[in-house]
């Protein structure tokens, strides 16, 4: 029956001494205690897989409710997987069920909520600057749009370093080797969430370097007509 009451016991040893009584209060009611779920509670959106769970019981059924996602793995046990759907609020909440065979009642435990927060991914957004320039001209700034308090991971061919700008949304470049270059970046949110790479081509054209001019550098003015002069 529901109510209060309580578990003693006494140990007696071999020589028949026994020992002061040791007790317990036991509250007997059919509303289980709501343990708490364990899991993230700020996630990027379209996360695929996170791990939820709440502590494992011997004979309880755990019954979960996600808003914002959806339950994709551990049924109606203590650990579950989650993916997340768009930016903005959302839940997950569990009832623990169980039951009692000798008065064949039904326990559950009140609902148990953890409120999670769905961060937006960066958009892909295209990078803004002079794609094609010749060798050795001014330095050329290139820049992305991107969230508040974002930070950017820039990269020249595959390479990441020695770039003025690097981790911000704009970098400046001074072009002194003609060819084509890659120029790629990846936002990360101030949520911890990244965006696509983005990347463009940029095409530098060599600067011609011209020979010194053969020709006559002195003439008579009798004789200045039909000069050639040229360069290799």
């Amino acid at each position: 029956n529901e109510g209060l009451g309580e578990v003693e016991v006494v140990e007696v040893n071999r020589h028949g001494c026994s020992s002061p009584a040791a007790t317990i209060a036991v509250n007997k009611t059919y509303t289980l205690i709501s343990d708490p779920i364990n899991g993230p509670i700020n996630v990027c959106e379209f996360d695929a897989g996170v791990p939820y769970n709440s502590l494992d019981i011997n004979g309880n059924v755990y019954q979960w409710t996600v808003s914002g996602g959806m339950q994709v793995g551990g049924d109606s046990s203590s650990n579950i997987t989650v993916d997340w759907g768009a930016a903005g609020p959302a839940s997950v909440t569990l009832v623990q069920k169980a039951f009692d065979n000798v008065n064949g009642r039904a326990c559950l435990s009140n609902p148990e909520t953890l409120n999670v927060t769905i961060n937006p991914v960066p958009d892909r957004e295209d990078i803004i600057g002079i794609m094609e320039l010749c060798q050795f001209s001014d330095t050329a700034v290139y820049s992305i749009t991107g969230l508040l308090g974002s930070t950017y991971e820039w990269s020249i061919n595959g390479d990441q370093s020695n770039i003025v700008g690097q981790g911000t949304n704009q970098i400046k470049v001074y072009w002194d080797i003609a060819g084509n270059f890659t120029i790629a970046v990846r936002e990360m949110s101030n949520a911890g969430c990244p965006g696509p790479l983005v990347d463009t081509v940029v095409v530098v054209n060599p600067k011609p370097i011209t020979s010194p001019i053969s020709g006559p550098s002195v003439l008579c003015i009798e004789d200045m007509l039909g000069k050639n002069y040229n360069v290799t």
